[in-house]
């Protein structure tokens, strides 16, 4: 009995008794962790890549709405002018007869890096490159207007990779619609 408290005494104890991991099994724990933040990590890259585009198409949905409300409430024709170039668009307050009284009275925008603005189509003319606009009269009236966004990184073939915003002319809002081309 003493031989047994003297073991205890030394912080010994029966084997039974011990409380610790083997090497395996934490390794095992790490393999499992690294498995698991690998997936954590490829889904939020494409909830982002998704999230950038969702953002750069609410952006241009807003600044057609801004245009068209900015004319009624002005009374005066308003121009939202897209560079389809360098991805950005901005707009302009017009006179009568359609010069720019005031340029850029909203703040230019752009898609960012990932995202690309592939096709403006006005009415029934669809243009992908150049400098064009979209006229919005003080009655609210405007053309037919469809901007099809796609994220660069991605295949031109996967449908999930466009996202467009679609105003018509007798809508006082405009659609975004993600994972479909609309053209």
């Amino acid at each position: 009995m003493t031989a047994q408290r003297k073991n205890v005494s030394r912080g010994l104890l029966p084997r039974r008794f011990r409380r610790a991991f083997s090497l395996v099994e934490i390794l095992v724990v790490i393999v499992i962790l690294a498995i698991g933040s690998t997936v954590a990590l490829y889904g939020y890259a494409g909830y982002r890549e998704k999230l950038v585009s969702r953002t750069a198409a609410n952006a241009i949905r807003q600044t057609l709405l801004f245009a068209k409300n900015r004319a009624i409430s002005y009374r005066t024709p308003h121009q939202v002018v897209f560079d389809l170039d360098k991805n950005t668009f901005w707009v302009d307050q017009l006179d009568a007869t359609g010069a720019i009284v005031k340029p850029k009275v909203a703040q230019e925008e752009g898609t960012g890096d990932f995202v690309d603005l592939h096709i403006l189509k006005i009415d029934a003319a669809q243009y992908a490159t150049a400098t064009w606009a979209v006229r919005f009269d003080p009655d609210g009236t405007n053309p037919l207007v469809v901007v099809e966004l796609h994220r660069i990184a991605e295949d031109t073939a996967d449908l999930s990779s466009y996202t467009s915003v679609r105003l018509f002319p007798t809508s006082s809002d405009a659609q975004v619609v993600e994972g479909d081309r609309l053209l």
